[in-house]
């Protein structure tokens, strides 16, 4: 669940969802497929393994399998995020897991 203090995405699927999506896949160790707002304007898709937030809720970490390497996204520009059945193998600590 997300704290009252952080910053959530706008997207279409709404902020809560989007955390509760990105957690739950963090919890499973599963990628997502991402859809993501660029600078540009153009919609773009990734496959990622979720990793943490970072400044407050602003900013997701997570590997992207295509580029084989940690990006950052600003999680104002995350449109949708679906988790997939596919798991992952963590190389760092995965922050994000569904509270307990």
């Amino acid at each position: 669940m997300a704290t009252p203090d952080r910053k959530l995405p706008r997207g279409r699927m709404g902020g809560e969802s989007i955390d509760k999506a990105l957690r739950q896949a963090g919890t499973n160790r599963h990628l997502v497929v991402m859809e993501y707002a660029s600078a540009s304007g153009e919609t773009k898709t990734y496959k990622l393994a979720p990793y943490s937030y970072r400044d407050g809720g602003a900013k997701l970490f997570a590997f992207d399998t295509l580029a084989g390497c940690i990006k950052g996204f600003k999680t104002s520009e995350i449109i949708r995020i679906e988790e997939t059945a596919e798991s992952f193998e963590p190389q760092w600590p995965v922050e994000l897991e569904v509270a307990s």
